[in-house]
């Protein structure tokens, strides 16, 4: 993937930067209340907000309908033949049968090579029914916790093995989404409420009577003002990377992280 235009990142937020501050010191401290107190609570409704609601909403918008999918899938799916299958083409030297290979699935410590193969068939799965998937993919999660994929084999019903795949893969990846969408939906309107408010309210700024230094004093707010919208951006980028399953020409990881300033903001998200 061409990372060509990594130089558009640190662009944009070097001139939203400098434009911030640079309007903030041109309108004084006087007209830059409001923008901070907006800044604030957006922030703060935003942060905490989307932390506490992004489980329901999750649970409202996405849960059952995972649930269900899988659970389908799993219902039509003659497993251990498609995983015999696939364990066979990506270990051509070492082939099996079907019976070794149940033995191998039932065996206390499954290898490496058993658990890719059904990681990749439980992906293909998933790959003709959902869009966007976790960036981790179902092998690397039952290779780095095996007893993941012993809950997932060992599942009595098909809601079971759901239910595996949808609190261990699906849930923290979507909740992670939920909780961009919702920082960003709760501060856009925090800000449109405090900006209906600061028209309402006039001239209220200048019963502050603030002249002298004003424009000096008022570069702190700049500052604050940059940062909020350096972690709105950031925040917008990594929703969109997510939801388009990193494969975007400019909005991706790879050309993140040749960026020279806002990979830096972007790993600390």
């Amino acid at each position: 993937m061409g990372t060509q235009f990594w130089w558009f990142y640190d662009v944009l937020i070097i001139a939203v930067a400098a434009g911030l501050l640079y309007n903030a010191a041109a309108k004084g401290l006087n007209k830059m209340i409001f923008p901070l107190v907006g800044c604030i609570l957006a922030f703060a409704a935003g942060y905490f907000g989307s932390g506490l609601l992004a489980e329901p909403a999750y649970n409202m918008l996405f849960q059952e309908n995972i649930t269900e999918t899988i659970q389908t899938e799993y219902e039509e799916m003659d497993f251990v033949p498609a995983v015999l299958e696939q364990f066979n083409r990506m270990n051509p030297e070492d082939t099996v049968n079907q019976r070794k290979l149940k033995e191998l699935l039932s065996a206390e410590s499954i290898p490496e090579t058993v658990s890719d193969a059904a990681g990749e068939v439980v992906q293909a799965m998933l790959t003709r029914r959902f869009a966007p998937l976790p960036e981790e993919s179902v092998s690397d999660l039952f290779r780095q916790e095996p007893e993941q994929l012993r809950h997932f084999l060992d599942a009595e019903e098909p809601a079971d093995a759901a239910a595996v795949l949808e609190e261990q893969y699906f849930r923290p990846f979507y909740l992670e989404m939920v909780q961009l969408a919702g920082f960003l939906l709760i501060a856009v309107a925090i800000l449109i409420v405090v900006g209906i408010i600061s028209n309402m309210a006039g001239n209220l700024e200048e019963l502050m009577h603030i002249r002298r230094f004003s424009h000096v004093l008022a570069f702190p707010i700049g500052i604050v003002r940059a940062a909020f919208a350096l972690i709105a951006i950031t925040a917008a980028v990594r929703l969109i990377v997510l939801s388009t399953e990193n494969m975007m020409m400019l909005f991706n990881e790879e050309t993140i992280a040749e960026t020279k300033i806002f990979h830096y903001l972007y790993d600390r998200l």
